[in-house]
């Protein structure tokens, strides 16, 4: 009964470290597109000739800005990559972006929303 009851206590604080690694790892994402972004400032004037590894970072900044309204540089600069990269792109980004990030959105962004995943941590956590 006492295990039960300490394992009740330990649960949501297990939750909530969970929560805030995921945060932050979804900081350092967001940090590192910004860093993307930055270092490829030039190349935003002509969107067309992007490559790869920039769109991403743009769609990834678009993306998250809707997701961390703690962050609203995050808004500005969505407007203005949207009106670099036009509104089809931002939409675009917006959905190809959540399904071939699927799994890292799943757990950066939403990290309660695999609670399979997130019992199974808890778990591990109280145990340690």
């Amino acid at each position: 009964m006492r295990r039960r009851h300490n394992n009740s206590k330990g649960r949501p604080a297990a939750e909530q470290v969970i929560e805030e690694d995921n945060m932050l790892q979804a900081f350092d994402i967001i940090e590192l597109n910004c860093k993307c972004l930055i270092e490829n400032a030039a190349k935003l004037d002509m969107p067309q000739e992007c490559g790869e590894d920039i769109r991403e970072a743009a769609a990834g900044i678009m993306f998250a800005a809707r997701w961390c309204g703690d962050l609203p540089e995050l808004l500005l600069a969505r407007t203005i990559l949207e009106d670099k990269f036009g509104t089809d792109f931002a939409v675009a980004a917006k959905e190809d972006y959540s399904k071939t990030h699927k799994s890292s959105i799943n757990k950066f962004v939403d990290p309660m929303h695999d609670s399979t995943q997130l019992e199974k941590e808890t778990r591990e956590a109280t145990r340690a």
